[in-house]
């Protein structure tokens, strides 16, 4: 029975890696100005031996909190939030709606410095080292509670970011799966128009595009040059998703997009109206659709000049740039790598003995699973509803759990249309984030090339998952700091963990005779696959396997799938762009447990969510302290 049940399990495996399964892609919630390329258009901060070894000392600190606030600190911040807001248009548009509410100026029209040249690279690298020493000036002031957190956030963000700088030509602005040209028509599709100013600078921002990529695609030329450009497999999907974005040059999607928009805009004529769509498309004819044939042309003549096709550890440092940049930023835990690797190997045989005890304690239910998610017809009462019938179920039904700011959060929704679906294939949909002064304005897109699983994507998306854990913390008033943190992995651990809640609660609208075996069935399975994604992103990247080495994990446990050559070529080009959702999880839900374990009965799943949401996103380090004050307030 025990080999029957493994070739079941495999069978449905491949039926869903075949389906592509990236989690939302690794655009999922999407960051106000993060759309184009996060690891260069954030603050950073420097770090040296010193400073690391500060931090480590730091942790062990009982801090002595003032009564009052800091006043130059709270300057500091204030700085610090308008700098971030308004390093380029993209940021300022995403999180601020009304300037005058904080004091500050929109900038000038621009998509930021994409000069990626050595100079460049240096002048931001002294920038940043400015910043951080400023930052640290604090670190022996009297400062209140929430200062201390703050300070702490902000220098543990900073000292992992410079980090960066000693592996910048292992980046990868054009990456296939979260690169400028997969995140670009983001920005021109997403962006607010709240004013007439906001119009004319969507015009300007739009000019500036094939700029913006020549700085980027110098920069390829340039990695090439280092020897670290990417694999011929990944250039050749870059190349399809310019081909993509060029079709249909006249009924473009993005003009389909902003035309639609500006037609409902009520502060313009229509003659104004009228007047933007052909600067619009004017723009569009001479700069960004041209600048998708100059990033073509480019990875066409740079194909070839790749030396490596595998896992980022093959360059040289690669296997430091995972352990010491890209784990920590992307999952936003204090483990080291080897840590995680232990126990996300113990995790599946956890899960393969829970799916097992399903199977033998209910076979007839587990047979009609299997049978239901081969025809795909397992989420059919879900699928065949409306989205926004899916979103305002969840906020109705399932959220007896989480606490809630409001009765229902105010949304936004629409689909990204075939031909955009297709540029952003690994993107199942994403949330973007709302204004920090506008927390009523959350926006939902789905992927509407994605069939199947719409109440467990929106779940991730809306509530409780994205939209809930950022509309709930804008309601709770952080400081200015504090409300434009984005740490992906408390981010996304959060979005998994609320969903798989939901998952397990699933009645299958009454349709379903095993509906309550069929939600804990597909959220082992769920959990697997998210599991398999991470493992083998740090198996590839890490400890460098190649497709021999990947088999072979599937098949030890029990999982069979015929080509690994995609799972190569997504986790080499996109390295740890899965932790977010497989360790970030992992960490939230050792805090549940840990919570759940030391308060038995007097643990308050509500309550105790209410404590995460409070925080909001940081290192886990951070949350796990204040889960440890939750957990001694409530004994």
């Amino acid at each position: 029975m025990k080999t029957q049940f493994k070739k079941r399990l495999a069978a449905f495996m491949v039926f869903v890696f075949l389906l592509s399964l990236t989690g939302c892609g690794g655009g999922d919630a999407k960051a106000p100005g993060v759309s184009l390329n996060e690891d260069f258009n954030i603050p950073l901060g420097s770090l040296t031996e010193a400073s690391t070894e500060q931090s480590t000392t730091e942790a062990e600190k009982e801090y002595e909190y003032a009564e009052g606030e800091n006043e130059e600190f709270q300057k500091f911040i204030k700085e610090y939030f308008e700098n971030s807001v308004t390093v380029d248009s993209t940021y300022f548009n995403s999180y601020v709606q009304n300037g005058e509410h904080f004091g500050i100026e929109r900038p000038e029209a621009t998509l930021g410095d994409s000069d990626m040249s050595e100079e460049a690279i240096e002048k931001s690298k002294k920038k940043d080292e400015e910043f951080y020493n400023k930052l640290i000036a604090f670190e022996d002031q009297p400062l209140n509670e929430d200062e201390r957190f703050t300070y702490r956030c902000l220098k543990e963000d900073t000292e992992i970011n410079l980090r960066l700088y000693d592996y910048i030509y292992l980046t990868d602005p054009f990456s296939p799966g979260n690169g400028n040209q997969e995140q670009l028509p983001s920005i021109f599709t997403d962006y607010r128009f709240n004013d007439k100013r906001d119009v004319d600078d969507y015009v300007e921002l739009m000019k500036q595009s094939r700029a913006y990529f020549k700085d980027l695609i110098d920069f390829e030329y340039t990695k090439s040059e280092k020897g670290t450009f990417m694999s011929d497999a990944a250039a050749d999907k870059v190349i399809e998703q310019c081909d993509t974005f060029m079709k249909d040059k006249e009924n473009h999607f993005v003009l389909d997009a902003f035309n639609t928009r500006v037609e409902k805009l009520e502060f313009l004529t229509e003659d104004e109206i009228k007047e933007y769509k052909e600067k619009v498309k004017d723009a569009f004819e001479n700069y960004l659709f041209p600048a998708y044939q100059d990033l073509k042309d480019a990875m066409q003549e740079l194909k070839g000049t790749g030396k490596n096709d595998k896992g980022v550890c093959y360059f040289e440092n690669g296997k430091d740039y995972y352990a010491k940049y890209i784990f920590p930023k992307r999952s936003g835990s204090s483990k080291t790598v080897e840590e995680e690797i232990q126990y996300m190997d113990d995790r599946m045989n956890k899960l393969l003995v829970d799916l097992s005890s399903i199977y033998y304690s209910n076979q007839e239910a587990f047979t009609e699973y299997e049978n239901r998610r081969a025809d795909q017809t397992i989420y059919k009462a879900y699928d065949d509803m409306s989205a926004e019938e899916v979103i305002d179920m969840l906020q109705e039904d399932y959220m007896d759990d989480f606490p809630m700011a409001t009765a229902s959060i105010p949304y936004e929704f629409d689909m990204m249309g075939e031909k955009r679906g297709k540029i952003s294939d690994s993107t199942l949909a994403y949330y973007e984030l709302s204004p920090v002064d506008a927390p009523e304005q959350n926006h939902i897109c789905l992927n509407d090339t994605k069939k199947g699983g719409l109440v467990l994507t929106l779940a991730h998306e809306g509530c409780p998952g994205h939209m809930l854990q950022t509309y709930y913390f804008r309601n709770t008033n952080p400081n200015l700091a504090r409300s434009i943190s984005f740490n992906l992995g408390y981010i996304e651990g959060w979005a998994v963990y609320s969903s798989y809640s939901v998952t397990e609660k699933l009645d299958f609208l009454g349709k379903e005779e095993y509906g309550d075996v069929f939600g804990k069935i597909d959220r082992i399975y769920t959990d697997m696959l998210y599991l398999v994604e991470g493992r083998v992103d740090i198996g590839i990247n890490y400890e460098g396997w190649g497709e021999e080495e990947i088999k072979n994990y599937l098949q030890k446990n029990g999982l069979s799938v015929e080509d690994v050559s995609e799972f190569m070529v997504s986790h080499a080009a996109d390295p740890g762009v899965m932790l977010s959702y497989t360790t970030g999880y992992f960490e939230m839900l050792e805090l549940r447990e840990k919570a759940e374990s030391e308060l038995g009965d007097k643990f308050d799943v509500k309550d105790y969510h209410k404590a995460i949401l409070d925080v909001g996103p940081c290192q886990y380090k951070f949350l796990s302290e204040k889960v440890d004050e939750y957990i001694e307030k409530n004994k």
